[in-house]
This record gives structure tokens, sequence and C-alpha cells, in this order.
């Protein structure tokens, strides 16, 4: 056979389109629109501080509008399992090859090499045809992956900057649970914040500062009776029996 088209290239026949910047420059998509933007911007500075349970329907409801304005609930939604992921740069098509015209050979009629030679002018003419098909969907795969490789980046732009929203949207007191490696993404904070919201209404506060109780009255009042006892006493005995008192 002639022709591989599974070959790899001998020379670069043809250009790497996703190197050209007239194509990823201007096959760059904005995922949102201006005016999506500005409502996006007037939804932030109206949403609402989560501090207990109560605050949990209303406060999830903005959180989804805001990433449904921009086009990446789908990656946010603590009960979905879709992921944000890069797309997949094409592959060039392999350059074929093939092999060149042999002249006459020897004890060949006119009418042989005239036969071969029109089967080599045909198999060159389908290889050359079957590049161009390749060629051109290449060309298109590398005009989607321009829009699709602008439309990750700025779907991964709006998740950081929700990621941010929702730390800076709750109450101080649960900030602590949405750090680490464990809260990175969006979609694992909205996690975290409903399981402590399923067991809990408010935000935990710090312990009181414990304090000694207070001694007891009874005890008081002997510690005060050993104190006023007058006369003759054993006063070792006296003051262990004063010392025990404060203790208790």
């Amino acid at each position: 056979m002639p022709c591989d088209l599974d070959s790899p290239p001998s020379a670069p026949l043809i250009p790497d389109l996703l190197d050209s910047q007239s194509i990823l420059g201007g096959g760059l998509v904005q995922r949102r629109d201006g005016a999506a933007r500005m409502a996006a911007d007037a939804s932030l500075g109206s949403l609402p501080v989560l501090s207990t349970q109560a605050d949990w329907p209303s406060w999830l409801q903005q959180i989804e509008a805001l990433a449904r304005l921009s086009g990446i609930w789908d990656y946010v939604d603590p009960d979905g399992g879709q992921h944000l992921e890069e797309p997949a740069r094409p592959v060039a098509p392999a350059t074929p090859s093939f092999d060149s015209w042999t002249q006459r050979q020897m004890a060949e009629t006119d009418e042989e090499c005239q036969a071969r030679f029109a089967e080599h002018k045909l198999q060159l003419d389908l290889i050359g045809r079957t590049f161009d098909i390749h060629h051109e969907r290449y060309r298109i795969e590398c005009h989607e992956y321009s829009i699709k490789l602008a439309e990750h980046a700025a779907a991964r732009d709006e998740m950081g900057q929700l990621n941010r929203i929702i730390y800076a949207g709750v109450d101080k007191h649960w900030r602590a649970h949405l750090v680490g490696d464990m809260a990175a993404t969006p979609r694992l904070k909205l996690k975290i914040l409903a399981s402590l919201m399923a067991g809990a209404g408010a935000p935990p506060q710090p312990p009181p500062a414990s304090a000694s109780p207070p001694p007891s009255s009874s005890h008081f009042a002997q510690l005060m009776d050993k104190l006023r006892c007058q006369g003759p006493r054993d006063w070792t005995l006296w003051a262990c029996s004063v010392a025990n008192l404060a203790e208790k």
C-alpha cells in the first residue's frame, strides 16, 4: 500500500492552528454580557449574612441565583456531580506518507506503464482529498477548542469569585469551617454549610470562662465558727480543721 495516514509526519505540512493568535484572540467569547454582570454585582451587594439555620434556605437561593446567572450552577450544586474540566486540545492530523513514482521498469510495456501511472495518480488524489478532509475537521476543532477554552477560563474566574462570596457571606463563627483543602471549592463549602445547618441553629459560641464554685453555706459557717472559737484549744488540730474546710 503506497500510503499510511497514521505514520508520523516527516515535515510540518500544515501549521499548528492553535498557535495562531488570530484564532485564539478572535475566538474568545464572554460567558456573560454586561447586563448579567451588573445584575450579579447588584445581587452581591444585597446578599445577607448567613448567621442562623433560619437564614439558610433564602441564603442558598441567592447563592444559586448568582451561580445560575454566571452559568456555573452545574459545578456548584451541592447535590450535583458535574465538575469543571479543561477542554481537550485537538490533535493535528498526521502528515501522510506515500511511495514516490518509479521510472518505467524493465520489460514493462507502454500500456502497463501508463496503467501504473494512472493508478499512482489516483492514489495521490485519494491521499490528498482524505488529508484535506482531516485538515478541515482539525480547523473546525481548533475554533471550537478556542471557544471552549475561553468559556472554561470565564467559568473558572466566576467560581473563584463565588468562592470568595460564599466565604464572606457567612457569620465569622462559621468561617473557621470553610478553610483548607476540604473546602476549596464552592460546592465543598456549600456541602459543609448544609451539614452544619442541619445540626445547629446558631453559630457555636465559645464556652464561658470556668469559675470556681463558691463554698457551700454549711462549710462556710463551720469555718467561721472555727475562727470565732475562744478559749484553750489544740492549735495544730484547729489549723488543720480550718485548712480542710477551706479546701472543700
